[in-house]
C-alpha cells in the first residue's frame, strides 16, 4: 500500500470485525483493555485491535497522523523491550544459583550483614570495579510515630533484661547496656530532628559470559565487601524473582531490608568525584578507588604549589617524583633548586644535572640588576634596592646577632645608593645594561665614609657612567651626610667583616661567576645549615632566580625552595615570592615550596613579624596546589584554613609515611577540591629518587645491563660517560678490549695508508693513460687515420683490464697485507668478493666490516659491463679537445 492511499484508509476510517481479527492480535487487544480497567466487551476489544492493527499497518519511517499510543500501551511496548527474550533459573545443590539470561549468566547478591560503623564512600570500589556489575537499592522512609513506638518498646525489653540480670548479680551486661544506650540516643535524636529512619535494602546483580567468569567475579565483590566488614550472599533459589527487585519498577518483592538512619545511607551512594587525567599532567598519585590523578600544573592558574610534611613523610621524594616526569615530558623546561640541606644532590647527579655549591670558587654578585629584566611589573631598580637592604638586615639579625639602627640604616641605604651611581645605573631602565657595582665596592665606599671623606672627593665613576645624569644624584646625596656618620660607617664596617676577602661571606663580594649549563641545577648550601647563613644566602640565591626568570620568558622553568620557611620569616623575601607566584605565566616559571608543616605557611612564629605571618599566608593561598602529608598534629589554625573534616583530620595523623613503607600517603588539595592519595612508584624510579639507592646497581641486578652492554661501551670508548657498577665491569676483559681497538686502530692507519697510496697510483695512471691518447688520437687525426674512435677504445679497455685482471689489489685500500687476508679466507679475485658474505668475512678476517663494504661495492662496480655509447662519447670529448 502506497503512503497516500494508507493514509486515505485511515483518514476514512476502516472497520474490522472479530472474525477479521487474529488470535495474537485479540489477545494484547484485551489485556490492553484488561489493564485499562474498561470492561471485557466485544466492542471495546474490537477497538482497542483495530487500533492496533492501524499501527501495524504504517511503514518503517513513515510518521503517524492523529494515532497517539495511551499509557499502558506505551507502558507494555516499553516492557516488551526491556524484558529479556530468555531467562532460566540454575540452581545446584553444592554451588551458589544463578540465572541465564539473553545468553549471559547472571547472579544476584544483597547484603546481609552491615558493619556498626562505615566510612563515606565504603562502596566505592563496588562502583568501579572492572567486573560487569549492577547495583539497586530501594529506600524506603519509616513513620516517626511507629518508629518511636518500637523504639520505646524495644527500650522497656532492654532495662527490665538489665534489671533482671541486676537482680541475679550478674556482670555480663555491657552488651545490653550499649544498645540501650544506643536506643535512647536514637530515640532523642528522632524526637529533636536530628535523623530519620528508613527501611533499606540493596541488590547487587553481577554478570558474565560463561559460569568460571561469573564465580570469579561474584568471589571479587564479595571479597571486596567483606573488606568493609559487610557480608554479601547470594539469593538462593530467587534469582528470578530478583529480577522485579532490579527492575526500574519500585517494586521490592525480596524486602532484604536493614532499618538504617539517614546518615547512613548517605555512605551508601556512589558520590565518585570526576577522573583527573590531563592531557599533559603528571602522575600524582592513586585515590581512595585506585585511580590514577594526573596532574598538569601548568592548566591551572598560577602554576605553584607548596608541599608540606614532617621528616620522612615523603615530600621530598613527591617532589623529585614530579621533577622526574616533567624532565621527560618537558625537553625544554628548566629546574633550578634552591637546596639548604643537600637533599637533592644525589638525584641531580643520578640524573647527570649540574650541582653548585658554595664555598669554593662559585662567586654570586648580590648587586647586580640582570640584563633586559622585565620592568613590567614591577620596578626593577627599587626592587633591587629593596632586595639588597633586606640581606644586610638578614645578615645583621641572623648572624651579627644585631638589628641596625635607624642611622646604619640610613648610612648603609646611601652607600648603595652611591655604589650604584658610581656606575652610572639610576632607575633609568636604559642604564641597568651597565656593569653592575659589587659589595667590595660597597665597602670601599663606607670606608671612605668611616674615614670623613666625602662622595665628592672619593668618588671614581666607572666609564659605563654619565657624568651628566649622575652627578647631580650624587651632590643631592651628599647634601644628607652629617656629623657623627662616620662612626656609624665604621660600625658599620665591623658588622660587614664576614664579606671581605677571606671572610665566611665572600663568595658573595665578587661579581657572578655562576653559570648554569644544564636543564637540571641543584644549588646545594649545605655547607650553611649549621652557620645560620642559610637564610642569608637563600635570600640571595631566590633574588637572582627571580631576575634571571623575570628577564628571560623563552623557556619553562621550575624553581623548588626546600625548607621554605627561611625566606618566609622575612617580610620583603615573602613580597618577593608573592609578586613571583602572581607573575609566574608572565615570567612562564613555576615555583614549589617545600616546608615541615602547615603552620610554617599560615601561623605566625615567634621570630617572626604579624605583617611577615600574614605575608606568608596569604603566599601559601596563592599556590593553586597543595599536597599536605603526614604531620604529628593537626593545629586549629590548619583546620579552620583547609575546613578539615574530622576523617581528614585522622587521615593527616595516620598517613603513611614513605620512610616506613613502600609508599606515601597526601591530601591533595587543588582549587576547590581535595581528595587523599598514595603515591606508589615502579622499583627502578625509587632506586632514582631515593638518595640510599644506585639505579645503576638496580639495572646490574636485574640484568637490565650486564657485560655484553659494558663490553659494547668500552668498544666505543664510552664507558666513562656512564656510571656502570664493578659487578658489571668485572666480568667483562677490558684489556682484551684495548688490544683490539689498539689493532683495529693500527689497520684502519695501514688501510688509509694503502687507499692513499693507491689513490695517487690510480691518479697517475690516469693522467698518463689520458695524455697517452690525446697524443695518440691527434697523430691519428693528422695521418688521416680511417679506424674509428670506437675500436681504439676498446682496445684500451681491453689492455685496462688485462692489466687489471682479477688483481684484489686494484681495489682501492686493498694492498698486499690484506689481499693475504682476504687470500687467506678464500677470497682471491675481484669476482669473488663482489659476492662474498661480508659479516662472516670480517669475523674470520678481523678487517673491519665498513672497510669490507668499501671494497665489496668497489668490486661490484668493477664487475659490472661498461656501455659502449659512454666510452665512445669519453673517446669523443678527448679527441675533440685534441683536435680544439
Amino acid at each position: 500500500m502506497g503512503f497516500l492511499s494508507g493514509l486515505r484508509s485511515r483518514l476514512t476510517g476502516s472497520k474490522h470485525t472479530l472474525k477479521e481479527i487474529d488470535d495474537e492480535t485479540f489477545d494484547r487487544a484485551a489485556s490492553i483493555v484488561e489493564a485499562n480497567g474498561d470492561d471485557l466487551t466485544k466492542e471495546n476489544i474490537r477497538e482497542q485491535a483495530e487500533h492496533l492493527l492501524e499501527l501495524e499497518e504504517v511503514d518503517e519511517g513513515e510518521f503517524r497522523l492523529g494515532v497517539v499510543q495511551d499509557d499502558t500501551e506505551q507502558s507494555l511496548a516499553d516492557r516488551d523491550i526491556i524484558a529479556p527474550r530468555k531467562l532460566k533459573e540454575v540452581s545446584n545443590f553444592f554451588e551458589s544459583g544463578y540465572m541465564i539470561r539473553n545468553d549471559k549468566f547472571v547472579r544476584t547478591l544483597t547484603i546481609h550483614g552491615y558493619p556498626e560503623r562505615v566510612p563515606l564512600g565504603w562502596l566505592d570500589e563496588l562502583y568501579t570495579t572492572n567486573d560487569h556489575v549492577r547495583v539497586t537499592q530501594h529506600i524506603q522512609p519509616r513513620d516517626t510515630g511507629s518508629v518511636l513506638r518500637k523504639l520505646q518498646k524495644r527500650l522497656t525489653q532492654l532495662r527490665a533484661r538489665l534489671h533482671k540480670k541486676h537482680e541475679k548479680s550478674q556482670t555480663d551486661t555491657h552488651e545490653e547496656e550499649a544498645d540501650r544506650d544506643m536506643v535512647q540516643d536514637l530515640i532523642w535524636d528522632i524526637i529533636l530532628g536530628e535523623t530519620k529512619l528508613f527501611d533499606f535494602a540493596i541488590y547487587i546483580e553481577v554478570v558474565a559470559d560463561t559460569e568460571q567468569e561469573l564465580n570469579e567475579a561474584t568471589e571479587r565483590v564479595v571479597d571486596s565487601l567483606s573488606t568493609a566488614n559487610a557480608e554479601a550472599v547470594p539469593l538462593e533459589k530467587r534469582q528470578v524473582e530478583s529480577q522485579d527487585a532490579l527492575g526500574p519498577l519500585g517494586d521490592d518483592s525480596i524486602k532484604s531490608t536493614q532499618l538504617m538512619q539517614e546518615t547512613a545511607i548517605g555512605t551508601m551512594f556512589p558520590f565518585i568525584e570526576p577522573v583527573i587525567t590531563d592531557p599533559e599532567g603528571i602522575f600524582y598519585g592513586f585515590d581512595a578507588t585506585d585511580t590514577p590523578v594526573i596532574l598538569d600544573r601548568y592548566e591551572l592558574s598560577s602554576y605553584s604549589k607548596a608541599i608540606a610534611g614532617t621528616m620522612g613523610s615523603g615530600k621530598t621524594f613527591a617532589e623529585k617524583h614530579e621533577m622526574y616526569h616533567r624532565l621527560m615530558m618537558d625537553p625544554e623546561i628548566e629546574m633550578l633548586v634552591l637546596d639548604p640541606l643537600a637533599d637533592f644532590v644525589d638525584f641531580a647527579n643520578d640524573l647527570g644535572g649540574q650541582v653548585i655549591r658554595f664555598g669554593g670558587d662559585n662567586t654570586v654578585n648580590p648587586l647586580e640588576i640582570q640584563r633586559g629584566i622585565d620592568d613590567a611589573v614591577d620596578d626593577p631598580f627599587k626592587k633591587k634596592l629593596r632586595s639588597v637592604m633586606e640581606l644586610f638586615r638578614i645578615h645583621f639579625s641572623a648572624v651579627a646577632e644585631q638589628s641596625l639602627s635607624k642611622e646604619q640604616e640610613g648610612i648603609l641605604r646611601r652607600a648603595v645608593r652611591l655604589a650604584y651611581l658610581q656606575y652610572g645605573i639610576t632607575e633609568e631602565t636604559t642604564t641597568h645594561e651597565n656593569t653592575s657595582p659589587t659589595i667590595k665596592d660597597l665597602l670601599d665606599i663606607l670606608a671612605e665614609i668611616a674615614d670623613g671623606g666625602l662622595p665628592s672627593e672619593f668618588l671614581e665613576l666607572h666609564e659605563d657612567a654619565n657624568d651628566e645624569r649622575v652627578w647631580p644624584e650624587i651632590d643631592q646625596l651628599e647634601t644628607r651626610f652629617r656629623d657623627g656618620d662616620e662612626q656609624y660607617a665604621y660600625q658599620l664596617l665591623l658588622g660587614l667583616e664576614a664579606f671581605q676577602k677571606g671572610g665566611e661571606n665572600d663568595n658573595l663580594t665578587g661579581r657572578t661567576n655562576v653559570e648554569l649549563d644544564n636543564r637540571l641545577v641543584v644549588i646545594d648550601m649545605s655547607m650553611f645549615s649549621d652557620t645560620g647563613q642559610a637564610p642569608l644566602f637563600m635570600h640571595v640565591m631566590f633574588d637572582w632566580i627571580y631576575q634571571r626568570a623575570a628577564s628571560d620568558h623563552d623557556r619553562r622553568t621550575q624553581v623548588t625552595i626546600d625548607e621554605a620557611h627561611y625566606l618566609l620569616r622575612r617580610e620583603a623575601t615573602t613580597d618577593m615570592i608573592d609578586l613571583f607566584i602572581r607573575h609566574s605565566r608572565h615570567f612562564n616559571t613555576a615555583i614549589t615550596l617545600i616546608s615541615q608543616t602547615v603552620d610554617e605557611f599560615i601561623a605566625q612564629s615567634d621570630d617572626q613579624t604579624k605583617e611577615a605571618a600574614e605575608k606568608a599566608r596569604n603566599v601559601y593561598n596563592l599556590c593553586d596546589i597543595k599536597q599536605i602529608f603526614h604531620h604529628e598534629s593537626v593545629s586549629n589554625e590548619m583546620i579552620d584554613f583547609h575546613d578539615l573534616t574530622p576523617s581528614e583530620q585522622t587521615f593527616l595523623t595516620t598517613a603513611q609515611t614513605g620512610e616506613d613503607g613502600g609508599y606515601s600517603e597526601f591530601l591533595l588539595e587543588v582549587n576547590e577540591w581535595s581528595k587523599p592519595l598514595a603515591l606508589h612508584v615502579n622499583n627502578y624510579e625509587v632506586s632514582v629518587l631515593d638518595d640510599d639507592l644506585d639505579p645503576w646497581e638496580y639495572l646490574a641486578e636485574n640484568r637490565y645491563i650486564d657485560a655484553d652492554d659494558a663490553g659494547f661501551l668500552a668498544a666505543e670508548d664510552r664507558l666513562d660517560e656512564y656510571e656502570i657498577p664493578e659487578s658489571v665491569l668485572e666480568e667483562v676483559d677490558l684489556d682484551e678490549i684495548d688490544k683490539e681497538l689498539e689493532t683495529d686502530e693500527t689497520v684502519v692507519e695501514h688501510a688509509d695508508r694503502e687507499r692513499a697510496d693507491v689513490e695517487t697510483e690510480y691518479h697517475e695512471r690516469d693522467v698518463s693513460e689520458t695524455v697517452e691518447a690525446s697524443q695518440g688520437a691527434t697523430a691519428a687525426a693528422d695521418e688521416g687515420a680511417e679506424e674509428p674512435h670506437e675500436k681504439g677504445a676498446e682496445d684500451s679497455r681491453a689492455e685496462a683490464a688485462e692489466d687489471r685482471g682479477d688483481d684484489l689489489s686494484t681495489i682501492t685500500g686493498v694492498g698486499e697485507t690484506y689481499a693475504g687476508y682476504l687470500a687467506d679466507a678464500g677470497v682471491e679475485t675481484v669476482g669473488e668478493l663482489a659476492v662474498a658474505d661480508i659479516e662472516s668475512l670480517s669475523e674470520e678476517t678481523s678487517i673491519p666490516l665498513t672497510l669490507l663494504d668499501e671494497w665489496a661495492d668497489a668490486a661490484s662496480t668493477m664487475c659490472e659491463p661498461e656501455t659502449a655509447s659512454g666510452d665512445a662519447s669519453s673517446t669523443t670529448e678527448v679527441t675533440t679537445d685534441a683536435d680544439d
